[in-house]
C-alpha cells in the first residue's frame, strides 16, 4: 500500500478525514493505524507514514516489523500476543530504524475489535513519536546513576570515618572502664561501682549502635560474603533490633553478581524492610532470592494491610518515595521491580533480572 491508497485509508479510519484531528496529530507527533486480522492488512494515517519514515508500504505487519529494533521486536510481538488473547488494551514503547538512518522511539496505544461471537477481528490505536521524552528518561537516569555512585562513596567514607574514629574509641573506653573496675579500692562506695558498670553497659551499647550504623552505611558483608551471606546478617541484626519475625528463603548456591547489582539488590531490601516497619504495621517478612529460570528473583512480603499502589505512586514522600527510588535502583541495576499489594492482603516487593 502507498499514498495513493488515501480513499481506503480515510474509509478505514474515517475520523481522520477531519482537518482538526490531522493538525491536532501532527502538532503531537502522533498517527493512527488499523490492523485486519482476518486480512492482514495494515493501514496507516498520513501522519503515520511521517513518523515512520516510509514512503511507500505493502501493507503487511511483516514490513513494519522490520523497522522494530531486533531488541524490542519479541517484546512487541508477545505485548500483541497479550492484547488480542486477553482482549485488552496494547501499550508498548519501542525503537524503530528509519529508511532515512534515525532511530526513534515509538509509543503504541491500541484496543481490539471483537465480532459477534467475541473473537478479535481488528486491533486499532494510536502511535506517536516520544524519542524526545526517552532522551530526557536517558539523561535522568545518567544523573540517578552518577547520584547513586556518590551516595555510595559518602556512605563508605562515612563508614570508615566511623571506624576508624569513634567506634575506636569507644573500644578504648571500654578497655579504661575495665580497667578502672578491676583496680579501685575495696572501699569504693556501691554508688560508684554501679555508675561505672552502668558506664561499661552504656559504653557496650552506643559500640554496638555504631557498629550497626556501619553496616547500614556500607555493608562489608557484601564484599565477603555476597549477596546471601550480606541479606542474611542484615535481616538477622534487623529481626533482633524491631522484633519482627523474618523467615528467609535464600538460595545457597547463587553465584556472585556483578557488584552494582549485589549492592542495588541488598539496598532494595533494607529500604523494604524499613517501609514494612515504618507502614505496613506487620508481624512477619518473608525474604526470599533464588534463580528461576534465565531470571534471578528476590522478593520482600509481608503480611501487614497493603494500601493503594497507584495512590502511593504519586506521593512525593513516604511508602510511595521509598517505591520509586527501590525502582530506579533496580532499574539501574538492570533489573524490574513491581509491586503487588492491596489494603488487607500484605505487599509484596518482586525484583528481576537476568542471571549470571
Amino acid at each position: 500500500m502507498n499514498r495513493n491508497n488515501e480513499p481506503r485509508l480515510n474509509r478505514a479510519l474515517s475520523p481522520i478525514s477531519d482537518w482538526r484531528l490531522r493538525v491536532a496529530l501532527s502538532a503531537s507527533k502522533m498517527g493512527l493505524w488499523d490492523w485486519d486480522l482476518q486480512t492482514g492488512a495494515v493501514t496507516w494515517s498520513p501522519e503515520t507514514f511521517a513518523l515512520v519514515g516510509f514512503q511507500e508500504f505493502d501493507g503487511r505487519f511483516d514490513s513494519f516489523a522490520k523497522l522494530v529494533h531486533p531488541e524490542d521486536l519479541p517484546r512487541v510481538i508477545a505485548q500483541v500476543d497479550r492484547a488480542l488473547s486477553e482482549r485488552s488494551e496494547y501499550s508498548d514503547e519501542f525503537r524503530i530504524f528509519r529508511p532515512d538512518g534515525q532511530e526513534r522511539w515509538l509509543c503504541n496505544l491500541g484496543r481490539p475489535t471483537l465480532d459477534d461471537n467475541g473473537e478479535p477481528v481488528r486491533l486499532s490505536g494510536t502511535v506517536q513519536d516520544v524519542t524526545e521524552r526517552k532522551q530526557s528518561e536517558q539523561v535522568l537516569k545518567g544523573y540517578a546513576q552518577r547520584l547513586i555512585v556518590l551516595e555510595e562513596e559518602l556512605r563508605k567514607k562515612v563508614s570508615i570515618e566511623l571506624h576508624d574514629d569513634i567506634a575506636q574509641e569507644l573500644s578504648a573506653l571500654g578497655f579504661n572502664l575495665g580497667h578502672l573496675s578491676k583496680n579501685l579500692p575495696k572501699r569504693t562506695s556501691e554508688k560508684v561501682l554501679s555508675a561505672l558498670e552502668d558506664s561499661r553497659r552504656l559504653t557496650k551499647q552506643i559500640n554496638r549502635s555504631v557498629r550497626n550504623l556501619m553496616v547500614e552505611l556500607h555493608p562489608l558483608p557484601l564484599e565477603e560474603f555476597g549477596l546471601v551471606g550480606a541479606i542474611s546478617d542484615y535481616a538477622n541484626r534487623f529481626a533482633k533490633r524491631t522484633g519482627l519475625a523474618l523467615s528467609l528463603e535464600l538460595s545457597p548456591v547463587l553465584p556472585r553478581l556483578a557488584a552494582q547489582a549485589e549492592l542495588a539488590l541488598f539496598r532494595i531490601t533494607q529500604e523494604a524492610l524499613t517501609n514494612v516497619l515504618k507502614h505496613a504495621a506487620a508481624t512477619s517478612v518473608t525474604i526470599s532470592l533464588g534463580r528461576t529460570g534465565a531470571l534471578l528473583q528476590l522478593s520482600i512480603k509481608d503480611d501487614g494491610h497493603g494500601f493503594h499502589a497507584e495512590r502511593a505512586s504519586r506521593q512525593p514522600a513516604g511508602t510511595g518515595w521509598g517505591i520509586t527510588i527501590m525502582r530506579q535502583r533496580a532499574a539501574l541495576a538492570g533489573g524490574s521491580l513491581r509491586v503487588q499489594t492491596e489494603p488487607g492482603a500484605g505487599t509484596t516487593i518482586m525484583v528481576e533480572m537476568q542471571a549470571p
